[in-house]
Protein backbone atom coordinates (compact mmCIF):
# COMPACT_ATOMS: atom_id res chain seq x y z
CA UNK A 1 0.00 0.00 0.00
CA UNK A 2 1.07 3.61 -0.88
CA UNK A 3 1.07 6.32 1.49
CA UNK A 4 1.64 10.33 -0.08
CA UNK A 5 1.68 13.06 1.73
CA UNK A 6 0.85 16.28 0.27
CA UNK A 7 3.06 19.18 -0.33
CA UNK A 8 3.13 22.30 2.32
CA UNK A 9 3.74 25.39 -0.17
CA UNK A 10 6.49 26.85 2.23
CA UNK A 11 9.51 28.73 2.24
CA UNK A 12 12.38 27.71 0.82
CA UNK A 13 15.32 27.96 3.39
CA UNK A 14 18.94 27.71 2.78
CA UNK A 15 22.43 28.74 5.15
CA UNK A 16 25.67 29.94 4.57
CA UNK A 17 28.91 28.56 6.35
CA UNK A 18 31.67 30.78 7.66
CA UNK A 19 32.87 30.89 3.75
CA UNK A 20 29.73 32.06 2.53
CA UNK A 21 28.94 28.95 0.68
CA UNK A 22 25.25 28.35 0.81
CA UNK A 23 24.46 24.66 2.14
CA UNK A 24 21.14 23.19 1.07
CA UNK A 25 19.21 21.71 3.71
CA UNK A 26 19.19 18.32 2.01
CA UNK A 27 23.28 18.41 2.65
CA UNK A 28 22.65 18.97 6.45
CA UNK A 29 19.98 16.44 6.78
CA UNK A 30 22.38 14.00 4.36
CA UNK A 31 19.71 13.41 2.61
CA UNK A 32 20.92 10.69 -0.20
CA UNK A 33 19.58 9.67 -3.83
CA UNK A 34 19.56 6.15 -2.86
CA UNK A 35 20.23 4.65 0.72
CA UNK A 36 19.90 2.23 3.60
CA UNK A 37 18.76 1.98 7.05
CA UNK A 38 22.02 3.04 7.76
CA UNK A 39 21.58 6.18 6.19
CA UNK A 40 17.83 6.79 7.27
CA UNK A 41 19.17 6.44 10.70
CA UNK A 42 21.64 9.11 10.20
CA UNK A 43 19.09 11.87 8.45
CA UNK A 44 16.65 10.97 12.14
CA UNK A 45 19.67 12.05 13.92
CA UNK A 46 20.46 14.71 11.86
CA UNK A 47 16.88 16.39 12.62
CA UNK A 48 17.35 15.78 16.14
CA UNK A 49 20.24 17.16 15.91
CA UNK A 50 19.73 20.57 13.38
CA UNK A 51 15.96 20.57 13.57
CA UNK A 52 14.85 23.95 14.55
CA UNK A 53 11.41 22.80 15.28
CA UNK A 54 11.33 21.07 18.88
CA UNK A 55 8.76 19.06 18.15
CA UNK A 56 10.52 17.39 15.33
CA UNK A 57 13.62 17.36 17.59
CA UNK A 58 11.45 15.33 20.32
CA UNK A 59 10.00 12.70 17.48
CA UNK A 60 13.42 11.90 15.91
CA UNK A 61 15.16 11.56 19.61
CA UNK A 62 11.84 9.19 20.31
CA UNK A 63 12.77 7.56 16.63
CA UNK A 64 16.28 7.14 17.22
CA UNK A 65 15.85 4.82 20.41
CA UNK A 66 14.00 2.47 18.32
CA UNK A 67 15.57 2.19 14.76
CA UNK A 68 17.11 -1.50 15.53
CA UNK A 69 13.43 -2.28 15.18
CA UNK A 70 13.04 -0.38 11.82
CA UNK A 71 13.94 -1.94 8.43
CA UNK A 72 13.68 0.59 5.60
CA UNK A 73 15.52 2.02 2.38
CA UNK A 74 15.27 5.41 1.23
CA UNK A 75 15.12 7.10 -2.08
CA UNK A 76 14.58 10.74 -3.66
CA UNK A 77 13.05 9.17 -6.64
CA UNK A 78 10.09 10.81 -6.61
CA UNK A 79 8.79 12.88 -8.74
CA UNK A 80 4.89 13.56 -8.70
CA UNK A 81 3.04 16.86 -8.34
CA UNK A 82 1.90 17.82 -5.13
CA UNK A 83 3.46 15.49 -3.50
CA UNK A 84 6.66 15.61 -0.78
CA UNK A 85 6.67 11.80 0.25
CA UNK A 86 5.17 8.64 -0.08
CA UNK A 87 6.35 4.86 1.51
CA UNK A 88 5.80 2.18 -0.72
CA UNK A 89 7.64 -1.40 -0.88
CA UNK A 90 9.10 -0.45 2.22
CA UNK A 91 10.93 2.58 1.19
CA UNK A 92 10.53 6.24 2.32
CA UNK A 93 10.96 8.33 -0.76
CA UNK A 94 11.10 12.25 -0.52
CA UNK A 95 10.40 14.66 -3.61
CA UNK A 96 13.15 16.95 -3.51
CA UNK A 97 11.33 18.69 -6.32
CA UNK A 98 8.83 20.20 -4.09
CA UNK A 99 9.19 23.35 -2.06
CA UNK A 100 8.58 22.63 1.05
CA UNK A 101 11.94 19.81 0.89
CA UNK A 102 13.99 22.72 -0.03
CA UNK A 103 13.09 23.80 3.85
CA UNK A 104 14.39 22.58 6.87
CA UNK A 105 11.54 22.22 8.91
CA UNK A 106 9.45 20.69 5.91
CA UNK A 107 12.00 18.44 4.65
CA UNK A 108 12.29 17.13 8.17
CA UNK A 109 8.44 16.93 8.22
CA UNK A 110 8.14 15.06 5.51
CA UNK A 111 10.87 12.40 6.34
CA UNK A 112 9.73 11.90 10.41
CA UNK A 113 6.00 11.46 8.23
CA UNK A 114 6.91 8.40 6.32
CA UNK A 115 9.48 6.99 8.53
CA UNK A 116 6.90 6.55 10.74
CA UNK A 117 5.03 4.57 8.32
CA UNK A 118 7.64 2.48 8.59
CA UNK A 119 7.07 2.00 12.24
CA UNK A 120 3.42 1.42 12.09
CA UNK A 121 2.15 0.74 8.51
CA UNK A 122 3.45 -3.63 8.20
CA UNK A 123 1.34 -4.33 11.46
CA UNK A 124 -1.80 -2.18 10.48
CA UNK A 125 -1.71 -4.42 7.31
CA UNK A 126 -1.71 -7.91 8.95
CA UNK A 127 -4.53 -6.52 11.53
CA UNK A 128 -6.58 -6.50 8.12
CA UNK A 129 -5.19 -9.18 5.90
CA UNK A 130 -3.48 -11.60 8.78
CA UNK A 131 -4.60 -11.36 12.35
CA UNK A 132 -4.00 -14.44 13.87
CA UNK A 133 -0.32 -13.52 13.81
CA UNK A 134 -0.60 -10.93 16.02
CA UNK A 135 -1.44 -10.84 19.68
CA UNK A 136 -3.84 -10.22 21.86
CA UNK A 137 -2.75 -7.08 22.81
CA UNK A 138 -1.86 -5.63 19.64
CA UNK A 139 -5.11 -6.85 17.96
CA UNK A 140 -6.98 -4.96 21.17
CA UNK A 141 -4.59 -1.39 20.34
CA UNK A 142 -5.21 -1.83 16.59
CA UNK A 143 -8.95 -1.94 17.46
CA UNK A 144 -9.06 0.92 19.82
CA UNK A 145 -7.25 2.79 16.85
CA UNK A 146 -9.72 2.17 14.71
CA UNK A 147 -12.92 3.16 17.21
CA UNK A 148 -10.78 6.69 17.98
CA UNK A 149 -10.49 6.93 13.67
CA UNK A 150 -13.96 6.27 13.32
CA UNK A 151 -14.86 9.19 16.15
CA UNK A 152 -12.28 11.37 14.38
CA UNK A 153 -13.77 10.74 10.90
CA UNK A 154 -18.01 11.51 12.01
CA UNK A 155 -16.59 14.58 13.69
CA UNK A 156 -14.94 15.91 10.57
CA UNK A 157 -17.43 15.36 8.34
CA UNK A 158 -19.95 17.48 10.85
CA UNK A 159 -17.24 19.93 10.90
CA UNK A 160 -16.50 20.41 7.37
CA UNK A 161 -20.35 19.59 6.25
CA UNK A 162 -20.35 19.73 2.40
CA UNK A 163 -17.22 20.56 2.22
CA UNK A 164 -16.19 17.41 3.34
CA UNK A 165 -16.49 15.35 -0.08
CA UNK A 166 -15.72 18.73 -2.01
CA UNK A 167 -12.48 18.51 -0.36
CA UNK A 168 -11.75 14.97 -0.65
CA UNK A 169 -12.70 14.51 -3.76
CA UNK A 170 -9.76 17.17 -4.64
CA UNK A 171 -7.58 14.59 -2.60
CA UNK A 172 -8.24 11.88 -4.41
CA UNK A 173 -7.63 13.73 -7.98
CA UNK A 174 -4.46 14.79 -6.22
CA UNK A 175 -5.42 18.55 -6.72
CA UNK A 176 -4.19 19.82 -3.80
CA UNK A 177 -4.18 23.44 -5.10
CA UNK A 178 -8.13 23.41 -5.02
CA UNK A 179 -7.06 23.46 -1.29
CA UNK A 180 -6.66 27.32 0.26
CA UNK A 181 -6.08 25.92 3.60
CA UNK A 182 -3.40 23.79 4.82
CA UNK A 183 -5.68 23.05 7.72
CA UNK A 184 -7.99 21.84 5.81
CA UNK A 185 -6.37 19.51 3.46
CA UNK A 186 -5.14 17.55 6.53
CA UNK A 187 -8.03 17.36 8.70
CA UNK A 188 -9.56 15.90 5.63
CA UNK A 189 -6.77 13.76 4.48
CA UNK A 190 -6.35 11.72 8.08
CA UNK A 191 -10.18 11.61 7.72
CA UNK A 192 -9.87 8.78 4.86
CA UNK A 193 -11.89 5.44 6.49
CA UNK A 194 -9.82 3.45 4.16
CA UNK A 195 -6.75 4.93 5.38
CA UNK A 196 -5.80 3.66 8.74
CA UNK A 197 -2.08 4.09 8.02
CA UNK A 198 -2.37 7.54 7.20
CA UNK A 199 -4.25 8.40 10.62
CA UNK A 200 -1.95 7.12 12.18
CA UNK A 201 1.19 8.71 10.84
CA UNK A 202 -0.23 12.09 10.89
CA UNK A 203 -1.56 11.94 14.61
CA UNK A 204 2.32 10.59 15.27
CA UNK A 205 3.86 12.97 13.20
CA UNK A 206 1.86 16.14 12.77
CA UNK A 207 1.16 18.74 15.30
CA UNK A 208 -1.51 20.18 13.36
CA UNK A 209 -3.65 17.13 13.33
CA UNK A 210 -2.74 16.65 17.45
CA UNK A 211 -3.92 19.88 18.08
CA UNK A 212 -7.67 18.82 15.88
CA UNK A 213 -7.24 15.30 17.97
CA UNK A 214 -6.96 17.44 21.62
CA UNK A 215 -10.41 19.81 20.85
CA UNK A 216 -12.21 15.97 20.19
CA UNK A 217 -13.33 14.10 23.38
CA UNK A 218 -13.66 10.83 23.54
CA UNK A 219 -17.52 9.73 24.34
CA UNK A 220 -15.99 6.69 26.54
CA UNK A 221 -13.78 9.23 28.85
CA UNK A 222 -14.99 12.51 28.41
CA UNK A 223 -12.86 14.18 30.76
CA UNK A 224 -10.25 13.28 27.90
CA UNK A 225 -9.52 14.22 24.35
CA UNK A 226 -9.11 11.91 21.65
CA UNK A 227 -5.11 12.88 21.78
CA UNK A 228 -4.27 11.60 25.12
CA UNK A 229 -6.45 8.38 24.15
CA UNK A 230 -4.29 8.36 20.58
CA UNK A 231 -1.31 8.94 22.77
CA UNK A 232 -2.43 5.79 25.39
CA UNK A 233 -3.23 3.17 22.48
CA UNK A 234 -0.43 3.73 20.13
CA UNK A 235 2.44 3.03 23.22
CA UNK A 236 0.57 0.19 23.86
CA UNK A 237 0.45 -0.95 20.71
CA UNK A 238 4.27 -0.08 20.40
CA UNK A 239 4.90 -2.09 23.63
CA UNK A 240 3.11 -4.93 22.24
CA UNK A 241 5.74 -4.92 19.56
CA UNK A 242 8.33 -5.12 21.72
CA UNK A 243 9.21 -1.48 22.39
CA UNK A 244 9.81 -0.25 25.35
CA UNK A 245 7.51 2.68 25.10
CA UNK A 246 7.09 4.79 28.67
Amino acid sequence: LETRYPENKDVSDTFENPEHKEIQVRDILGIVDSGNIENVKTIINNIATYSDDTFQQVLAKEFNKHMDKLSVNFSTNLHKENTAGSFWNNTVYVNMDVDVNKSLSGLSQTVLHEVTHGFVNNILEQYETNPSSLSGDTKKAVADLKRLQSIYISRTKDKFGDRFNEISKAIKDVKYELIKNRGDLLEVYAANPDKLQEFTALAISNPEIQKVLNEINDPNAKERGLLDRFVDIVQNLLNSLGFDIK
